[in-house]
């Protein structure tokens, strides 16, 4: 997702790895750690993680009372959500039949609600704890200790930046294990959300960050993509649906905006452009993104820069490994 001169793209490829990699490890996360588990969704076990986290001392925005309470503050504070996302969220571990977490009842009413782990709760936790350092471990095998905490240290002196003085956070530690790079991957890409939503993408454009993000992959496409292509390659959604795909370019299409252009292909699958007045459209946000990288990795030395790169395409292949290893030697001469 970017385009402008080769220093630009270099730049932005800070940017854009964060997110493809955060792509790539949602869907092995549900599938290895929550495998069999019906109850929690990855966003709730988020949740429970950071307040597991928040307890043994360990999180770096996030702190407990005596009890084991903290507050919704703290908890969107971390989640980097509205409001009304983590009551949502919360109000789900809370239920009955679920119970994951327990409640202090405010002293006023204008007390903040406090919420902690249950037995269960914490179970569950430390469990999905375990096994996401595990994962950590393998995915970052050939990285060592002083390329993890380089890369924890680019992550957030972008977030530096984008929250200034409202950061919360403590600064990275000098020991970093493979599982903080991860977490801290997770919190770099909500970061640059942030501010991709305040100095990118404008309201006044009317668009979502995910419309824009399929309408810039179009445009560096130069012609028409198939939505099982557009699919795969959004990553400001967490599980972007051809029904989804389809609802969004057909609110850009020529009967609404006229952003994006369609055309049927065999078998039933459709495929999106770009139209000229996508491309007005989009231009202005590409040059304010790039605008933005070049800001967030401005004070990052050369050497920081490349260990970042090299960690986030580290987790990437991991995940995706490159296909034309498999090839023999004997296959690639004939090919």
């Amino acid at each position: 997702m970017g385009m402008g001169n080769k220093s630009q793209a270099k730049t932005l490829d800070h940017l854009i790895s964060t997110y493809v990699a955060r792509r790539e490890l949602v869907p092995v996360l549900k599938r290895q750690l929550l495998d069999g588990e019906r109850e929690i969704k990855l966003e709730e076990a988020d949740v429970l993680l950071d307040i597991l986290r928040a307890g043994t001392g360990c999180h770096p925005a996030m702190s407990v009372d005596s009890e084991g309470f903290t507050t919704m503050k703290q908890i969107e504070a971390a989640q980097l959500l509205s409001q009304p996302q983590i009551n949502r969220r919360v109000s789900g571990l809370l239920k009955i039949d679920r119970k994951y977490l327990e409640t202090k009842l405010p002293r006023s009413k204008t007390a903040a609600r406090e919420v902690r782990l249950t037995e269960k709760g914490r179970v569950f936790a430390e469990g999905y704890w375990a096994d996401f350092s595990k994962f950590a471990q393998l995915v970052l095998a050939g990285i060592d200790a002083s390329q993890r905490r380089s890369h924890i240290v680019v992550n957030y002196e972008m977030a530096r930046k984008i929250h200034g003085l409202a950061l919360v956070r403590s600064e990275p530690p000098q020991h970093a294990e493979p599982v903080d790079n991860l977490m801290s991957l997770f919190t770099a890409a909500k970061d640059i959300r942030v501010a991709i939503e305040r100095s990118v993408v404008l309201p006044e454009e009317g668009l979502s960050v995910e419309r824009a993000d399929l309408l810039v992959i179009l445009y560096v496409a130069a012609g028409f993509t198939s939505f099982g292509e557009l699919e795969r390659s959004l990553v400001h959604s967490f599980s972007p649906s051809r029904h989804i795909i389809s609802r969004w370019i057909a609110q850009m299409g020529p009967g609404k905006s006229g952003l994006v252009k369609t055309r049927s292909l065999p078998r039933k699958r459709m495929a999106a452009a770009i139209t000229q007045k996508g491309i007005a459209k989009v231009e202005p946000i590409l040059e304010r993104y790039n605008r933005l990288a070049e800001f967030l990795m401005a004070d990052v030395s050369e050497q920081d820069r490349k260990t970042h790169l090299h960690v986030n395409q580290t987790i990437i292949d991991s995940i995706r490994p490159n296909l034309e290893d498999l090839i023999t030697e004997e296959e690639a001469i004939i090919l």
